[in-house]
C-alpha cells in the first residue's frame, strides 16, 4: 500500500511571502506558539490530583515540577533561537497559582508522569515508578520532537582549537 503526501496548492506570490516573511525572522510556527494555551502551575497539579489521589504536599508536587521545567529549559528550550525565557527561575510555595509553566497544555500529560514517576519512586514502588518513567520518556520525547521541529537551532561554526 502506497501513501502519498497531500500537498496544499498556494501561488506564487503566496509562497514568495512566506519564505520572505521567515527569512525576515518572523516564523508563522513561532506566532502561533505565542498564542498557544499554556498550562498553569494550578492546573497541573489539580490535573495530576484528580488522575492520581495522593498524600504528598502541594510543596512536594511544585517542587517536582519546577525540576521538570528547569530540566525543559536546560535540554531543549535554552539552545534554541529566541526562547520564551532568558533564564529560568524555579518555583516555590510562595509562587502564583497562575505561573505558566514552560510546556504548552497538549503536553500536559508530561508533568502528570514526572510527578507520578517521582511519588512512586519515593514510596518504592518499583513497577509504577518503571510505568510511569516509560510514559514519562514518551511524552518528553514527543514534546522534543515538536519543539525541534518548530524551533531553529542556534548555530555553531565548528570546533575551534
Amino acid at each position: 500500500m502506497q501513501f502519498r503526501m497531500l500537498r496544499q496548492k498556494r501561488s506564487l506570490s503566496e509562497t514568495k511571502n512566506a519564505h520572505k516573511k521567515y527569512r525576515t525572522g518572523v516564523c508563522p510556527l513561532c506566532e502561533m506558539e505565542g498564542r498557544m494555551k499554556k498550562i498553569t502551575l494550578d492546573e497541573a497539579i489539580a490535573y495530576f490530583d484528580e488522575q492520581c489521589p495522593n498524600q504528598y504536599s502541594r510543596e512536594n508536587k511544585i517542587a517536582w515540577i519546577s525540576e521538570l521545567d528547569e530540566l525543559l529549559y536546560e535540554n531543549i528550550i535554552k539552545n534554541r533561537e529566541k526562547p520564551p525565557i532568558t533564564e529560568f527561575t524555579p518555583y516555590s510555595e510562595d509562587s502564583s497559582s497562575q505561573t505558566e509553566l514552560l510546556a504548552p497544555f497538549m503536553f500536559k500529560e508530561i508533568y502528570r508522569y514526572y510527578i507520578e514517576k517521582n511519588i512512586a519512586y519515593s514510596n518504592r514502588e518499583i513497577t509504577s515508578y518503571n510505568n510511569a518513567n516509560t510514559m514519562f520518556q514518551a511524552y518528553y520525547d514527543n514534546y522534543f520532537s515538536w519543539y525541534n521541529r518548530n524551533h531553529k537551532s542556534l548555530e555553531t561554526y565548528g570546533i575551534t582549537i
